[in-house]
């Protein structure tokens, strides 16, 4: 499996920005949309350089209550992931320009 690969969140928008120029990406948060989602599809709208969108319904759908599974991390596993991944993440807030703070936190370690 690619776990640890499928976070490296920078790497991904490096490749992205050697292929279209940044004046064309929109980077947002899937919070954003949950938390303000006219105003982010106002963003959108606005950077599309397209009318607003017609209002509408919220419609939520495949909610599920957080169930946390059972992980079988080390406490060693753990500070070994939060090497790997905080300069990642760090430079991911840096060239996207959004606040990912919370990615930052996990469980003691």
């Amino acid at each position: 499996f690619s776990y640890v690969e499928r976070g490296l969140y920078a790497q991904q928008v490096r490749r992205l920005l050697d292929l279209f120029p940044s004046q064309q990406i929109l980077f947002l948060r899937s919070s954003d949309l949950g938390g303000d989602p006219a105003g982010t599809l106002t963003r959108i709208a606005e950077f599309l350089e397209i009318g607003p969108f017609a209002p509408t319904l919220e419609k939520r759908v495949n909610i599920r209550k957080y169930l946390p599974y059972p992980s079988q991390l080390t406490v060693c596993d753990i500070r070994h992931l939060r090497k790997i991944f905080r300069p990642e993440i760090d430079a991911f807030a840096t060239l996207t320009g959004l606040c990912v703070d919370t990615w930052l936190t996990c469980r003691s370690g």
